[in-house]
């Protein structure tokens, strides 16, 4: 199944939104958090088991690589930056700053990326007069 045609624009700002709201990853069973999965970009956002929905019905889906689609989290797989770091990566290594840091920094870049590609582009001027 393809996930649903969310705009991608719209998904980045509202994940956005909610990192810079400060209570992304503060997780109320003083667990530790995974980008993405604990935002509600994810459908299964405080969602009980029995409930799950399947990932390759996620919006985020669409920033993920194709050869990593079928894994059990896809989202967890996205590359973050030019290292290719990702949110697995980083939920092993990495602390909870530099989690939000890096997610901060991919969700800018993407939102100007994209932003940028919606942009008619300039035209040269007709020299024909």
């Amino acid at each position: 199944m393809n996930p649903p045609k969310a705009d991608a624009i719209d998904l980045l700002l509202a994940e956005l939104q909610y990192l810079d709201l400060g209570v992304y990853g503060d997780r109320k069973d003083g667990g530790t958090f995974r980008l993405f999965q604990d935002s509600p970009s994810c459908p299964n956002f405080h969602k009980r088991a029995w409930e799950r929905i399947p990932c390759d019905e996620c919006p985020l889906l669409q920033f993920v690589p194709p050869h990593d689609r079928d894994e059990l989290y896809p989202c967890q797989s996205i590359p973050l930056n030019a290292q290719k770091e990702t949110p697995e990566m980083l939920f092993y290594w990495g602390t909870k700053r530099e989690m939000k840091t890096k997610l901060r920094d991919w969700l800018l870049r993407e939102i100007f990326r994209r932003s940028e590609a919606r942009r008619p582009h300039a035209t040269a001027p007709n020299d024909a007069t």
